[in-house]
């Protein structure tokens, strides 16, 4: 039997979006014109871009996410950042996510 967790409590909200944000990166809220950019190295994880058209962001701000991951990261309750918004990576000062899944590659986490 296959588990899959993705479409639990998802929620996606549409905000303004910047040059800088894509599609399967994640992004921080940019000002407070309800307007996102790329995530950088170390930010905390505010949501995961889904698409960009037009200048408008579909970013999932609930649910399950899996990303690459950089460095080792345990399961369970983990403070989470983002690694240049292209992968997560393990922050103990960081909010915490509930991560349930691990493997060499890929992070599978609650948002």
């Amino acid at each position: 039997m296959d588990i899959d967790f993705r479409g639990y409590n998802e929620n996606v909200v549409t905000f303004l979006a910047d040059e800088t944000v894509t599609a399967g990166k994640f992004v921080v809220m940019s000002d407070n014109n309800f307007k996102v950019t790329a995530a950088g190295s170390g930010d905390e994880i505010f949501g995961y871009c889904i698409s960009v058209r037009d200048g408008y962001a579909a970013v999932q701000i609930s649910g399950y996410i899996e990303a690459p991951r950089a460095g080792k990261i345990g399961l369970g309750l983990v403070g989470l950042v983002t690694n240049r918004g292209l992968s997560v990576m393990e922050n103990p000062t960081a909010i915490k996510h509930r991560v349930i899944f691990v493997d060499d590659t890929t992070i599978g986490f609650m948002i």
